[in-house]
């Protein structure tokens, strides 16, 4: 299946998401709220020598998303919000099995992975309020990620994609 929803397709997904949450306009972004709203759970899996990259998974049977507890908070929150955006984004897609694991790992990233990246932008950082907190803190990369509970380079890259670097 070919991926090419644009950014302002997430975007919307991902806004609609955050209303019918509940969560629309909370700063940081609850997400375990979104991810209760979804049906969904999460928990945390302890490495192993064949597991230490995967930064997490969504097994949509059990309707649980598992998060590598080796990872720090920041990057935990941002793969919590990459499954949510598989969860949504390509859960009945290209397949009728839903017996399936998405794993989120290093290396070049498919449309389907750039698709859940963008929508965890656009849930952890939503537009409006990241332009706003941009102009706050001058553009100050750590100052504008602690607003948002997100990592350096998550703001660096949205900052990139909104054309304010």
């Amino acid at each position: 299946m070919e991926y090419t929803r644009s950014r302002e397709e997430i975007r919307d997904l991902a806004t609609g998401l955050l209303n019918s949450a509940g969560a629309g306009g909370q700063l940081p972004v609850p997400v375990d709220k979104v991810i209760d709203h979804l049906g969904y759970s999460f928990e945390y899996f302890q490495p192993d020598t064949s597991t230490r990259s995967i930064a997490g998974a969504v097994s949509h049977n059990e309707k649980t998303v598992y998060l590598n507890s080796e990872d720090t908070a920041r990057r935990q929150l941002f793969t919590l919000a990459h499954e949510i955006g598989h969860i949504v984004l390509h859960l009945n897609e290209g397949s009728d099995d839903q017996d399936f694991v998405d794993y989120r790992k290093p290396g070049p990233k498919t449309s389907k992975e750039k698709e859940a990246d963008t929508f965890a932008a656009e849930i952890l950082m939503p537009e409006q309020h990241f332009i706003n907190a941009w102009k706050k803190w001058t553009g100050i990369p750590s100052l504008v990620a602690a607003s948002f509970g997100v990592s350096e380079q998550s703001v660096k890259i949205r900052a990139r994609v909104l054309g304010l670097r």
